[in-house]
This record gives structure tokens, C-alpha cells and sequence, in this order.
């Protein structure tokens, strides 16, 4: 029997970014643009145009119309400022403010889009984009310090521009999105693989059938769990590192575009649940956006944001002293409780590597009976 399950798996990957995902947006209307190092000092701006110095921030301003005809569907603009899909987190990244300069959403890689009030008639938006290099970690670079590494613009305006997002086939990329990272990590000799492979290429064989298409993965999406599965309840998160590779003013400004990312989300779906630690990052919130940090504690009330870690910063466990770490701790629970009305039971260090033998006693003392570090899967 010829074997074509490469063949496929590559047909799935090309038609999804080549077929699936243009039918999600049905009509589109470009942004006038602007830009400038502040908003005082905006000139016109093109997409295809270079743009932001390493370590610098650039301002845009994006001012379209919403057509008559797009009026009670789903609208939103989508803003490509040069993103590369496999590097979240270590390139340029935006937020996007209101007219009073409060955060709204951050614009990223994986959610380029911001929704909008779908009313015919102008629409503004002021975004601060940062460009910050995109370089390889722990190799030496000129780009690592803003001293050296020069002012050449590093990205180009990809896309700016309002779209109507046509829902069913939005959710089509979605479920073939799903399926297919599935079936890839199933084993190549279990019959699931295979069946979920030939599901998902019938349903690209009736595309731009959306109705279709997504009729024939249903049987997929119901398709049960082996009995010995393992039940996961999922809640979102976002590690960033309080000192990296990046000034620590970039980090609070990470810490804004995503905090105020989750809370929009928050608002969105009821359901959805955000995980989040490190005293610091919410002390630099609380000290700099106070709207946002009221809306954080709003939503920390009604179960929906969850404190965790009980520690001032998700600190290296090999490096500081016995009273560092106590230290961590206390200060940490302090803050959480001070904040949020309790203290944290769970330790939260997902990035740290290695493990003194003294540290349950200490997280205990502190109050922390539960210990989540993804890490310990790296160790032998």
C-alpha cells in the first residue's frame, strides 16, 4: 500500500495558510498610517516601509472607515509590524492605548487583531511599538546592548489594515488548527493518527465549502480520549522573565501589553482563566497603570485571574542564599495578601534549573504546600 502520510501532512500545513485561512477574512480596507517617535512627531507612514531602532519605540496611528455594509458584523484590525510566527515574545511587540493612554490589548505574533465596535464611520487607533531585536540566546551580539547596537531600523510594516472576520470559517482554521497538532503527536502506528489524518483530507477536498468542511471533522472533535487519558483543565499563562534580554523597563511594559491582553480576554469569555505570579510585575503595575491593576484585582475577586507563586520574583533556586529565598517568600506572601486578601499555597517557578534538597522546608514555612516547576522534566 503506497504511504502518503508526508505528502498530506504537508498538504495540510500549505492549504491551511494558502486556502483556509484567506476565507477568514471576507472584505479588508486599509489604514491610513502615521508614525513617528511620539505622538507629537507622527509623519506619514506606508505598509512596506522600515521602521524602529533596536531598543526604541515607535508610534503609530492607523485611521480607517467602516463601510455602511460591514455595519452588525464582526470587525477588527490587523496589524503586522513585521512579526516573525516562531520568535513570540523575542521581537518587536505593541500595544495598543486609548485616547487617554491606558492600556487596551497588546499586538503580538499570535494575536495581530483588535477588535473593534463594528459602526459605520471612522476609526482611530494609537499603538506603541517596540523594537526590540530579535537575536540567539546566549550567543554574543552587538544587538544586546543598546550601546551598541546601532539605530538601522529592524522591522517592516507587513499589514495595517480593517477586516470582517467571517466566524465559521475562523472557526474551520481553528479546527483544523486542533486536529492536526493532535494527530502530529500521535504515534505514526496508531490508528488514530491515520484516521485523523484522512478526516482532515476530506475535509480540505470540499474547501471553500466552509459548512462542509466543518461537518466532516465533527466525528474528529468528538472523537474520545483512550479510557486511561489523563483529564487536564487548562488556564492561561504567560512566563516573562523579570531580567532577561532586555532592559527591565522593557519588561514592565511586557507585563502591560500582557496583563491587559488577559483582562480583554477576561471580558470576552467568562470561562477563561489566567495564572499569574511575581509580586514585582504586579507592583510595577500597580504603581503605573492603577486603572489596570483595579480591573486585576476586580477580576482576582470574581475567580477568574488567580495570584500564584507567593514570591517576590521567580528566583533562582542555586544562586541565592538560604535568607535570599526566605526573603523571596516573605516579602512575596506579604504582597499577595496585602493585595488579594491571601496568600499563595503553591510554589511557581517554571524556569528555574536545579533544586537544593532544603527547599520544601522553606516553601513550607512559607506557607506553600505545592510545588509547579515544568523544569524538573529536563533533569536525569
Amino acid at each position: 500500500m503506497h504511504d502518503d502520510h508526508r505528502l498530506v501532512e504537508e498538504r495540510i500545513t500549505r492549504e491551511l495558510r494558502e486556502r483556509v485561512l484567506p476565507l477568514v477574512h471576507s472584505d479588508r480596507r486599509p489604514f491610513t498610517i502615521q508614525a513617528g517617535p511620539s505622538l507629537d512627531q507622527l509623519q506619514p507612514f506606508v505598509v512596506g516601509s522600515l521602521w524602529g531602532a533596536p531598543w526604541a519605540t515607535t508610534w503609530f496611528r492607523f485611521d480607517g472607515e467602516v463601510p455602511d455594509s460591514w455595519f452588525n458584523r464582526r470587525v477588527e484590525a490587523v496589524v503586522d509590524l513585521g512579526f516573525d510566527p516562531g520568535r513570540v515574545g523575542f521581537q518587536c511587540e505593541g500595544l495598543i492605548v486609548d485616547g487617554l493612554g491606558h492600556p487596551i490589548q497588546g499586538i503580538h505574533p499570535k494575536r495581530a487583531n483588535y477588535r473593534i465596535e463594528a459602526l459605520p464611520g471612522p476609526v482611530t487607533i494609537t499603538l506603541e511599538a517596540a523594537s526590540n531585536p530579535s537575536f540567539v540566546s546566549f550567543i554574543p551580539s552587538l544587538l544586546g546592548s543598546i550601546d551598541s547596537a546601532g539605530d538601522e531600523p529592524l522591522y517592516r510594516l507587513q499589514r495595517a489594515e480593517l477586516v470582517v472576520v467571517e466566524p465559521e470559517a475562523e472557526a474551520l482554521a481553528h479546527d483544523l488548527d486542533v486536529l492536526n497538532g493532535v494527530m502530529l503527536t500521535l504515534p505514526l502506528g496508531d490508528p488514530r493518527r491515520a484516521r485523523l489524518l484522512r478526516t482532515i483530507e476530506r475535509s480540505l477536498n470540499v474547501i471553500p465549502d466552509v459548512a462542509s468542511a466543518r461537518r466532516l471533522l465533527r466525528s474528529a472533535l468528538d472523537m474520545s480520549a483512550r479510557m486511561s487519558a489523563h483529564r487536564i483543565i487548562a488556564t492561561g499563562h504567560a512566563h516573562i522573565d523579570t531580567a532577561w534580554l532586555w532592559p527591565m523597563s522593557e519588561t514592565v511594559r511586557k507585563c502591560t501589553r500582557t496583563f491587559a491582553s488577559a483582562l480583554g480576554l477576561m471580558d470576552e469569555y467568562p470561562e477563561f482563566r489566567f495564572v499569574c505570579s511575581q509580586a514585582q510585575q504586579y507592583a510595577w503595575i500597580e504603581e503605573r497603570h492603577p486603572e489596570l491593576f483595579e480591573r486585576i484585582q476586580t477580576k482576582a475577586l470574581d475567580g477568574q485571574w488567580l495570584p500564584v507563586g507567593g514570591m517576590w520574583v521567580e528566583a533562582d533556586m542555586n544562586l541565592p542564599s538560604g535568607e535570599s529565598l526566605v526573603r523571596q517568600i516573605v516579602f512575596g506572601q506579604r504582597y499577595f495578601e496585602s493585595r488579594f486578601g491571601q496568600r499563595c499555597t503553591e510554589v511557581w517557578i517554571p524556569d528555574v534549573f536545579g533544586y537544593p534538597s532544603g527547599l520544601p522546608q522553606v516553601f513550607a514555612a512559607g506557607g506553600m504546600h505545592r510545588f509547579v516547576p515544568p523544569q524538573l522534566s529536563w533533569q536525569q
